[in-house]
């Protein structure tokens, strides 16, 4: 047999070694980003499938509660506050936390119900949540508001403040939780991964 064709027959035997094993790998799929092991980042309906995880400046679609409306929310990041700020509007226990505001910007995509968005999102740090505080008074550092009034596509920034005591860990990441298709009890909520919180 000629070189030419001994060359010809190994090709041709190296080309259907490579298309078998092209086949094996579509039948089972690899257990990275594109298997079917993978969870998708986005569900048929448009939302965000539970428990993807994102970084601060990302953005989730996501379902209030059954027939509430859907809602972009969009985790800013946080900064760490001055004990200060609520002693300036009478907090009692002012020296006894730190307090941390959350920027989030949130755009209504359909529903018309107004709603508070401490409802739907909770602060971590070290595995624990926060606790939330709200303030009804006008806050400078950090003023709460409702979300839903205004119009639907309108992007609007809001924050919220948690307070973390003596002991407690750093606010390390932020979640989207009603209590229904996202819970980060059994982990599918939307997770924001937080970086460390700077001042503000």
């Amino acid at each position: 047999m000629s070189s030419r064709a001994s060359l010809a027959r190994r090709t041709a035997v190296a080309l259907l070694a490579v298309v078998a094993l092209a086949g094996c790998q579509d039948d089972d799929g690899p257990a990275g980003p594109d298997g079917p092991d993978a969870t998708p980042s986005q569900r048929a309906d448009g939302s965000t499938a539970p428990g993807t995880v994102l970084a601060a400046g990302e953005t989730a679609t996501v379902t209030r509660t059954a027939g509430a409306g859907t809602i972009e929310v969009t985790v800013l990041g946080i900064e760490q506050g001055d004990p200060a700020d609520l002693r300036a509007i009478g907090y009692e226990r002012a020296d006894e936390v730190t307090p941390y505001y959350l920027r989030v910007a949130v755009t209504p995509v359909s529903g018309s119900s107004p709603f508070q968005l401490d409802d739907y999102l909770r602060v971590w740090g070290g595995g624990r949540p926060l606790d939330h505080l709200t303030i009804t008074r006008p806050f400078a550092p950090c003023q709460e508001t409702a979300v839903g009034d205004g119009v639907l596509g309108e992007r609007r920034e809001h924050c919220l403040t948690y307070v973390r005591t003596s002991g407690e860990d750093d606010p390390d990441a932020a979640y989207f939780d009603n209590d229904d298709t996202y819970d980060p009890v059994d982990g599918t909520g939307i997770e924001w991964t937080l970086p460390a919180p700077g001042r503000a």
